[in-house]
């Protein structure tokens, strides 16, 4: 099975998704940016929902952090903001597909459920802004 890192800081949509992905993914979440780095190490997810403004560590940093230990999820990033320095930043990180948010939490669950069942590592998925 799977295993999906929430990393967060949205109590309601961290639940939401565990709600709706329970069963289908294993799944562990975080609220803040300097637990993520230590849960991929000990989770070892395949997929990693990355909010690119939380506390305790922006996005891209955390991107590099985890590009630096030999860690490659494949990564859907949520933000309320999107720059095109971001953009630029996270197709370099190889991000597979970026939301804005607010939103709507079934397709966002749907689109992980595609993530888990792609068979392709490298694979890039069409973004969405």
């Amino acid at each position: 099975m799977k295993r999906l890192l929430i990393a967060d800081s949205s109590p309601d949509l961290c639940l939401e998704l565990t709600r709706r992905l329970q069963g289908q993914i294993q799944i562990c979440s975080c609220s803040r940016g300097e637990q993520v780095l230590a849960l991929t190490e000990s989770f070892q997810p395949n997929i990693l929902l990355l909010d690119l403004m939380m506390p305790g560590g922006d996005g891209i940093g955390i991107l590099q952090d985890l590009l630096l230990a030999g860690h490659t999820p494949k990564v859907l990033a949520v933000s309320r903001y999107v720059s095109d320095y971001m953009l630029q930043e996270l197709e370099r990180h190889k991000v597979c597909y970026v939301v804005r948010k607010p939103c709507d939490l079934r397709n966002l669950a749907a689109r992980l459920l595609h993530m888990a069942q792609d068979k392709e590592e490298g694979e890039d998925l069409s973004r969405k802004i």
